[in-house]
């Protein structure tokens, strides 16, 4: 149960100088019990506010609260309420008043019922001692002072003057409220936050009703750092716990998900959340190296062609060299003498190379070689190995053996 602090609250305000509560306070009022901007009256106040009960009942009969002054105090309005003296509490007004007949007064509704609260009608010359009867709620709430706020005929303010003595519950007091710790809360992938509300504690005893979490379990939380405070709320009191949440976004580019000096940038729009701007001869998506090229298929065997007598160069024709490439399929080699272009008489050494998007390369070569007909080798005086002209040589020719064949000179 919870601990009750009730403070019986009179507030008079005077019609010259508080003229925006001529007719009663409002519930803007409830908490500070005085006008915005006003300023109280220094000093003892000229009266006093008793009870005549040494203690209450909850449920039971009503208590007698008297609004005394031995110098003739005249007030011309006023605000009562009723709300705990110790604990944990807040300015919650508790419990019900009787509103006297005359016309002077009404009810204000400011906590637990629409009678919780006194408040005047008029200006009208109210003239003190004052009694108001008020009926305990009914449950226990612990002690409870009367405090009052009152402006007089003469236009001074008095604010929260409380009573001579507080006066406690028959029942005792009730052991202070608490709040169990604040749990750990689940944050999925779209940022929702998610957890069950701390429990309510009098001691061990739970309370009914959970903590009440602003922002409540199940909220979208934006990116940084959010509060998430829980509150339990009972007679006046309240406990409370801060859930804290970190929405943070990873850097898709830390650490950098781009190889061989790429430079990464995030991109938002794309499922990698990030796009690789890589150095030439890398690939995307992650600047990877690429695969080389196969070799080219350069000819097996020298290519051996026959110049016309009298000819220095002859123009040859050899089968386009090509390569296959992981990145970009079937190329086409470069090669430092083309097919069709005019070789010289003797011995040519064609390099052909495939290069690819990544500059990955691979390479082969093989021989051309251009003989004089009716050379020295018009005759093939080799044996079908390869015959070099050489005007150094005495036959005027060099044999260089394929494997397998015998080779003469």
């Amino acid at each position: 149960m919870y601990l009750g602090l009730l403070s019986l609250l009179l507030l008079a305000i005077s019609g010259s100088v508080y003229g925006q509560f001529d007719t009663g306070a409002t519930t803007a009022e409830c908490d500070s019990l005085q006008p915005d901007g006003s300023t109280p009256t220094a000093g003892t106040p000229p009266f006093i506010v008793a009870v005549t009960s040494s203690s209450y009942t909850p449920g039971g009969s009503a208590v007698q609260v008297f609004i005394a002054s031995a110098s003739n105090v005249v007030a011309t309005g006023l605000v009562l309420q009723a709300r705990r003296s110790s604990g944990n509490a807040d300015n919650t007004a508790f419990g019900s008043f009787n509103v006297p007949s005359g016309g002077n007064y009404r009810s204000l509704e400011c906590g637990t019922s629409a009678t919780d609260t006194i408040t005047n009608t008029n200006t009208n010359s109210k003239n003190l001692p004052l009694s108001f009867m008020w009926t305990p709620p009914a449950e226990n709430v612990g002690s409870i002072e009367f405090i009052v706020s009152l402006v007089d005929s003469n236009g001074q303010f008095w604010s929260n003057v409380p009573s001579t003595a507080a006066v406690p519950s028959t029942q005792g007091e009730l052991n202070p409220l608490s709040i169990d710790t604040c749990p750990v809360p689940f944050v999925n992938d779209n940022n929702i936050g998610t957890w069950t509300a701390p429990n309510c504690f009098r001691d061990t005893e739970v309370q009914a009703n959970s903590a009440t979490c602003v922002q409540p379990s199940g909220t979208p939380f934006p990116v940084g750092t959010s509060t998430v405070v829980c509150t339990c709320s009972d007679r006046g009191e309240t406990a409370q716990c801060e859930i804290t949440i970190d929405i943070v976004v990873d850097d898709p580019c830390v650490p950098n998900p781009c190889d061989n000096g790429g430079t990464c940038i995030p991109v938002s729009s794309i499922p990698s959340g990030f796009f690789c701007q890589c150095p030439s001869g890398f690939l995307q998506p992650t600047c990877t190296a690429g695969t080389p090229p196969s070799a080219p298929n350069c000819p097996s065997s020298d290519v051996v062609v026959t110049a016309p007598l009298g000819a220095t160069a002859v123009q040859v024709n050899y089968d386009t060299i090509e390569c296959t490439d992981a990145e970009d399929g079937t190329l086409t080699a470069s090669c430092d003498s083309p097919s069709m272009t005019f070789f010289t008489l003797g011995t040519t050494i064609v390099t052909c190379t495939c290069a690819d998007s990544t500059a990955q390369i691979s390479s082969c070569t093989f021989n051309v070689i251009v003989n004089q007909l009716g050379g020295a080798c018009a005759n093939n005086p080799c044996l079908g190995n390869e015959c070099r002209e050489s005007p150094s040589s005495l036959a005027g020719y060099t044999c260089h053996s394929v494997t397998g064949t015998p080779c003469l000179l």
